[in-house]
């Protein structure tokens, strides 16, 4: 933050911006008084700013009264976890509608904020503002609980972010405008319980463009129940990624989902006897379109050679956990060199991670053995071989 306006004097002629915000509280304050000191000068005509910190609102305010003269679209997102009085001032509309009056070239707004709060008792003031009337900004509003905390969710419309954090339990589409979140590529279902009362009412898919999907629980859940939740919300024909981090899962629950997402290409998965399951289903995975692995389970069983083939076999990127140096040296066998003349062609990108004490023996193994041309790089915690 303290080169902020030396940079926007350095790029005048810059029309579109997106800032991410990281820094901490304590920062923000030690260079605030750099944000006040020198006169800048900017031409942008589109802002985005995120963050995912505690940063004061009334920094923010500063930050726009003194920069951004000729703007004309704005997209504001702010997220936190830590509760607490300052949160609430992001969402007290009067305060925009003074900040927004200033940008007297101002168009379109977009925002999301989501913040934890301590009583559900809370209205959605933007929507009865007559300044966002005014400008046909209209404004949705969600409260839900997860792990323990209550949030807060107040967007425009429709919901701005190409990623979006759901929980079954709630279901935050308006019934009456299924375009709501037709901005979504990236959907994140946070599994709770799921009655079939809320598969009922699903009228029609919500989330029509999402392409990457992750799926998170640390608990049981029903998996039939899900799935038809599931499919009900999403067209099941575009999801291209697919990660899973389950606690615990069926092989029929992965069978189910690799069938019905015919276009998969990349599977990243994180759940209880994870290799077991995919062997068991490597028939299936060699037929279908996936080509990316990612398995955070160990891998420790090399015995079932034939199986591994075939589930490795059409990858072009491959992504392994191991717990030895010799396990790396039965993996790389397995890939490169081959057994009864079978060799893996398609690979494209190789990682593993594993404890490599002398990282240099595994570099030299890899000149000396594969005879492919390649480029890799070794640490003592890494190995990564690109074909």
């Amino acid at each position: 933050m303290g080169h902020w306006n030396r940079l926007l004097n350095y790029i005048p002629n810059v029309r579109h911006l997106i800032v991410r915000l990281y820094t901490d509280l304590q920062n923000f304050f030690k260079y605030s008084s750099i944000i006040n000191s020198d006169t800048i000068n900017s031409n942008i005509r589109s802002l985005e700013i995120s963050t995912i910190n505690n940063i004061p609102f009334n920094q923010i305010e500063d930050l726009f009264k003194k920069t951004f003269k000729h703007l004309e679209i704005l997209k504001f997102f702010f997220k936190t976890d830590a509760l607490s009085q300052s949160c609430y001032d992001y969402i007290d509309h009067k305060r925009w509608e003074d900040l927004l009056q200033r940008f007297l070239s101002l168009k379109d707004f977009h925002c999301c904020f989501e913040i934890p709060i301590q009583s559900e008792l809370i209205s959605n003031s933007f929507e009865q503002n007559q300044f966002f009337c005014k400008h046909n900004w209209k404004f949705s509003f969600q409260i839900y609980t997860y792990s323990f905390n209550t949030m807060l969710r107040i967007h425009t419309e429709p919901y701005p972010k190409r990623r979006l954090d759901i929980i079954p339990s709630k279901v935050f589409a308006d019934s009456n405008n299924n375009n709501i979140y037709s901005h979504v590529r990236d959907l994140r279902i946070l599994i709770d319980s799921i009655g079939i009362s809320i598969i009922n009412n699903l009228s029609s898919i919500i989330y029509k463009r999402v392409i990457s999907l992750t799926l998170v629980s640390n608990k049981k859940f029903h998996e039939q129940t899900f799935l038809s939740y599931l499919y009900s919300i999403i067209d099941r024909n575009n999801i291209l990624y697919l990660t899973i981090q389950l606690d615990n899962c069926s092989k029929n629950f992965l069978l189910n989902l690799i069938e019905n997402f015919s276009k998969l290409y990349a599977l990243t998965i994180s759940t209880y006897q994870s290799w077991s399951k995919l062997i068991q289903l490597s028939s299936y995975i060699s037929k279908s379109n996936i080509q990316s692995l990612i398995v955070y389970e160990l891998l420790i069983n090399f015995y079932q050679y034939d199986y591994l083939y075939e589930l490795f076999n059409q990858l072009e990127i491959l992504s392994i956990n191991l717990t030895s140096i010799e396990d790396c040296y039965r993996l790389l066998t397995l890939l490169f060199i081959g057994n009864k003349k079978k060799q893996i062609e398609s690979l494209r990108s190789l990682i593993i991670k594993c404890d490599f004490h002398e990282p240099d023996a595994i570099a030299n193994w890899v000149r000396s053995n594969v005879l492919r041309k390649l480029s890799y790089k070794c640490t003592t915690s890494t190995l990564i071989i690109w074909l």
